[in-house]
């Protein structure tokens, strides 16, 4: 019995000792010391930094751990994902390593007061000033374009032809070269790509850079011209006479007879398979003649890539004879009354040029179907011996040149009809 009562006293006892503990711990000591760790923080002023060409580089971490005191009752409140960390950067103006003040806030179920921060983890960040700078894009091709036809690469187009890189001066000192590779192989056309920059060191290998670099543009539009290309012989017209006919001629040009042209396929194909740089006047020119001539005489569109811009025609007759005749027909006209002409030049020489065969068959036809008119006209009243210019005139060969004038002498004399007259 005695035991019974014991047993049931020892019971009651630790009840009321965990009674006791129960209202201790939650009434007279409420509050107890805990750590949340690992919470988020955010960093703010981030744009603000920017505006002033400032980064982040560093950063220690991007969560902290918090030491915090407060009631059992908000423990069960509080966790990484209900406590906010903001760090405000939007103060800081120059390059350098700071301590970012934080601040903690705790759900809106929580009173702020109700918890004491005991301890906070800090963050430490780099801050860096970015660097800007403009390359030039460099256009490399590889690969040839289909035979008879040209890519002229140096009238070839980049838009954009820049490319600004704002960044780190460590990750822009890197940049040797920003190119754009095309491959021009079996072209026949203009191209129009869209091709992606690369960006070179100094050893032509390509660039990784940091998360902190950015480009003004990433690819570049070409404009590729490709155009049909064509040999074009040189040549002259020629106005015959003077008893040189194409024939005769001989022609060579220096320092080419024939130059490389290059326009649209449609040009091109249009041109003729010469090139007419001029007309000669055979008549005038004598047996070896040179007359320098322009390139700049080819149609619109049309391109000279040989690198001449002018050739000189060499011309020389063959086949052809300059010679002399005698020329006995010499005929008065124009002649007065009363005044007797007498031919002091029964013959003359007359230069004739033409084909060596047509020279030698007219100088076996008699009278050769050439002869010298002598106008009086302006002699009506005058005596005496002159000197007087004959008119030659061709009749039967107008193939050959003939000298247009000899001198032919005469002996004018006063007879009158009546005696007693007297010149006027």
């Amino acid at each position: 019995m005695f035991q019974g009562r014991k047993i049931i006293t020892l019971l009651i006892s630790v009840l009321a000792a965990v009674v006791l503990w129960l209202y201790v711990v939650t009434n007279v000591t409420p509050e107890r010391d805990f750590r949340v760790s690992s919470v988020p923080v955010s960093i703010d002023g981030m744009s603000a930094l920017e505006e002033r060409g400032l980064v982040i580089t560093k950063q220690s971490d991007d969560e902290i751990d918090l030491d915090i005191r407060t009631s059992r009752d908000n423990l069960s409140k509080l966790n990484k994902s209900s406590i906010r960390i903001n760090a405000d950067v939007s103060k800081i103006r120059e390059p350098g390593s700071y301590t970012l003040n934080t601040v903690v806030t705790f759900p809106d179920t929580v009173r702020t007061s109700a918890v004491v921060i005991l301890h906070k983890s800090e963050i430490t960040i780099t801050v860096e000033q970015l660097q800007k700078q403009s390359f030039n894009i460099q256009l490399k091709t590889t690969g040839d374009v289909t035979d008879g036809f040209l890519f002229d690469k140096a009238n070839a187009v980049l838009d954009p032809m820049q490319v600004v890189v704002t960044g780190l001066e460590e990750d822009i000192a890197k940049i040797a070269d920003v190119v754009v590779n095309y491959d021009v192989s079996n072209l026949i056309e203009t191209a129009y790509p869209t091709v992606s920059l690369l960006f070179l060191d100094e050893d032509g290998n390509e660039i990784e850079f940091s998360e902190h670099t950015s480009f003004s543009v990433t690819d570049t539009r070409l404009t590729l011209p490709v155009y049909r290309t064509r040999e074009i012989q040189l040549a002259l017209d020629y106005l015959e006479g003077g008893g040189v006919k194409a024939s005769n001629v001989k022609l060579t040009f220096d320092p080419a007879s024939s130059i490389r042209v290059m326009g649209t396929a449609d040009v091109i194909d249009a041109l003729d398979d010469s090139l007419v740089l001029g007309t000669v006047d055979l008549a005038k020119i004598p047996d070896e003649y040179e007359q320098t001539f322009s390139l700049d005489v080819l149609p619109a569109g049309v391109n000279n890539i040989s690198g001449i811009k002018d050739v000189t025609a060499i011309i020389k007759l063959t086949g052809v004879s300059t010679d002399t005749i005698d020329v006995s027909d010499i005929r008065l006209k124009n002649l007065k009354p009363d005044y007797e002409v007498k031919l002091a030049t029964l013959t003359a020489s007359v230069t004739v040029k033409g084909s060596t065969e047509e020279i030698e068959e007219l100088k076996k036809t008699k009278d050769n179907g050439i002869y010298i008119e002598v106008d009086l006209e302006d002699y009506q009243s005058q005596t005496g011996a002159f000197t007087v210019s004959g008119r030659v005139v061709n009749v039967n060969h107008p193939e050959l040149l003939v000298k247009s004038t000899v001198d032919i002498g005469v002996v004018i004399t006063y007879i009158p009809e009546h005696p007693d007259q007297t010149p006027e």
